[in-house]
């Protein structure tokens, strides 16, 4: 089966949408300890921590791009940017199963060797 440029399209949005989904599912069941914990810190600490957690997912997805590169991909870091983080969104979801198809995608997309996968 081809995948013509409009079925993958539907396959992002399904996958985005899925994700998405468990994402405010974990955020939404834990919503009352999560109120807790942020009026316990206060509005400064619970920035300031946001700020400091999307710094350090960039600079771990920038580090791992650099690492796919020394494997031999020809990839882009807007590229290896989006594999990476969508990769860690799929944690979300039962099963395990989104970090393993970013992989795949990421495999068709740059062609690495099959000795650095």
């Amino acid at each position: 089966m081809t995948l013509t440029p409009s079925r993958s399209l539907i396959i992002r949005a399904v996958v985005f949408i899925v994700v998405f989904v468990f994402a405010a599912w974990a955020l939404i069941s834990q919503w009352s300890a999560f109120t807790e914990a942020a009026s316990a810190l206060g509005f400064t600490t619970v920035a300031l921590s946001m700020v400091a957690a999307i710094g350090a997912s960039l600079t771990t997805a920038m580090a791992w791009t650099m690492i796919v590169r020394g494997l031999g991909a020809q990839l882009p870091l807007q590229k290896g940017l989006t594999f990476f983080l969508a990769g860690q969104l799929g944690k979300y979801v039962p099963g395990g199963v989104g970090p393993v198809v970013a992989q795949g995608a990421l495999n068709k997309f740059v062609a690495l060797p099959r000795r650095a996968i």
